[in-house]
């Protein structure tokens, strides 16, 4: 399991550049082919550390831990068309923090999130072969509502279906 003391979940900033490249550039192949179609390298950094820090449709967060006296992102999650009462969302773990609970705790994080700022749910779209993603996303109430157009399946976690 992950130590959560020494996990910190922030929102990303502009001094975010290089690690989060550097967290693209940790992906195995199978990373990469799950978390498509985004194109990893230092322009979309850039982009998501810059441009996008302004941009209202757009809040992201990364996990950082302590490695050698460096910040090191573990994870990475985003929502996008934030300004909807339902914003899409995806999430990516660093090779060697999967199966450990981080997008458990991630997705905690977020759904948190997303009520305290009134949302009605979270919307989202996983390979149909994303096995892993799939279960994690189940274990919060995610159903899937049928294929969206890529292919994939669209899921949708709806707030006012859950029990208070």
């Amino acid at each position: 399991m992950i130590d959560n003391e020494s996990l910190i979940i922030r929102q990303i900033h502009e001094q975010d550049t290089e690690r989060l490249y550097a967290y693209f550039s940790s992906f195995s192949d199978e990373t990469r082919y799950f978390f498509t179609p985004h194109e990893l390298g230092m322009a979309f950094a850039e982009k998501l550390t810059h441009a996008d820090l302004v941009d209202p449709e757009t809040r992201r967060f990364v996990v950082v831990t302590q490695q050698d006296g460096q910040e090191t992102i573990i994870g990475y999650f985003f929502f996008w068309s934030w300004q909807k009462k339902v914003p899409w969302f995806g999430i990516g773990v660093r090779d060697g923090y999967k199966g450990r609970g981080l997008g458990s705790l991630m997705m905690q994080h977020a759904i948190r999130e997303a009520k305290q700022q009134g949302k009605g749910g979270i919307l989202l779209t996983t390979k149909k072969d994303n096995a892993r993603a799939q279960k994690l996303y189940r274990k919060f109430g995610f159903v899937i509502l049928g294929d969206e157009p890529r292919g994939e399946y669209l899921l949708l976690l709806n707030f006012s279906d859950e029990k208070t």
